[in-house]
């Protein structure tokens, strides 16, 4: 009998531990199972964060890269016309050259040499005339275009200049409204020009006075008044300043002298060539030295006609010159 009990205690104890055994097993099962669960939950959404970086980060180079090229187009709009400003430099330096090379054959007389020179200058204005037009984008040309027929059909005594007629050395010289002819004078919008070449221009519509001031240099004209005067001496023009297409307009020669440039016309194609007066001093001196000072024929009369055609009073046909917008009763046009 005792053995038996001690048989059942046995076995009693022997349930027990394996009770036990299997409740811990499985315990540690559970936590396990929970703590591969949660495990798994923190690896997915680091990597969901890891995605959000990387596509934060490739939206943002996106947006850098997209800003970029729009830094690098307006860069290559800059370089654009930087090219063209010393395409037409380079023409104009070239073409001078030519012209030196010419006035030397003329003096020689060989005829024929002459003649291929003459044809070659013409080559280069053709390509100065190009690259002016080019600075200027198909809609400026067409509202100019659309501009100079209007002026036409409303006075039968002007006549419309080409834009790329006026080529102004180291200066992206554009006009909004069309140089013209009338009365036999070259008129230019005054603020394009004089703004141009670094000059303030101010406007009082009370008294519709225009006001160009460069450094020590002060020009006073007023709408209709052929009275103007530069540095407080008064001068007579043969036309006034006036307005056209609500853009004040003045004879070339005028402005430009006045501003301290010199001026250059070709009756024969109608072109005006505008430089600072330092860098044509320099060129005039580079001629005297390679020659006699002499200049090319075509060239010196043709400047002298400017001069008449641009200025007070004198006449030209086919004299081209612009000059900046102009001043009316609207200060902001001035």
């Amino acid at each position: 009998m005792k053995n038996i009990r001690r048989v059942a205690a046995i076995i009693l104890a022997l349930v027990m531990v394996f009770s036990l055994t299997m409740a811990s097993a499985v315990f540690a099962g559970g936590n396990g199972a929970e703590k591969s669960g949660e495990r798994a939950a923190n690896t997915e959404k680091a990597e969901k964060n890891s995605d959000a970086k990387d596509n934060k980060g490739m939206a943002d180079d996106a947006v850098e890269a997209e800003g970029s090229e729009t830094e690098t187009g307006d860069d290559s709009e800059e370089t654009s016309d930087k090219k063209d400003k010393s395409l037409k430099d380079q023409l104009m330096e070239q073409k001078k050259a030519l012209q030196q090379q010419l006035a030397e054959v003329r003096k020689s007389g060989n005829l024929e040499l002459t003649a291929q020179l003459v044809l070659e200058v013409k080559a280069f204005k053709k390509q100065m005339k190009a690259a002016v037009r080019s600075s200027y984008t198909e809609d400026e040309l067409q509202v100019l275009e659309q501009t100079g027929e209007a002026l036409e059909s409303a006075d039968a005594d002007l006549v419309v200049v080409p834009v790329e007629n006026i080529i102004a050395k180291g200066r992206n010289l554009k006009f909004d409204t069309p140089p013209v002819i009338k009365s036999g004078r070259m008129l230019v919008p005054v603020r394009a020009l004089s703004q141009a070449y670094g000059a303030e221009v101010g406007y009082d519509p009370a008294t519709r006075v225009i006001t160009i001031t460069k450094g020590d240099i002060v020009i006073v004209l007023q709408l209709d008044n052929k009275a103007v005067t530069v540095n407080g001496v008064e001068t007579q023009l043969d036309v006034p300043a006036q307005s056209i297409n609500n853009r004040t307009v003045v004879p070339i020669r005028f402005i430009v002298e006045s501003l301290g440039l010199k001026i250059e016309h070709d009756p024969e194609d109608g072109t005006v060539e505008i430089e600072e007066e330092e860098e044509a001093d320099e060129e005039d001196a580079n001629e005297a030295e390679a020659g006699d000072g002499t200049a090319d024929d075509n060239t010196q009369s043709s400047s002298d006609t400017a001069g008449t055609t641009a200025g007070e009073g004198s006449t030209s046909e086919g004299t081209n010159q612009g000059a900046p917008d102009t001043a009316t009763t609207n200060e902001n046009d001035q």
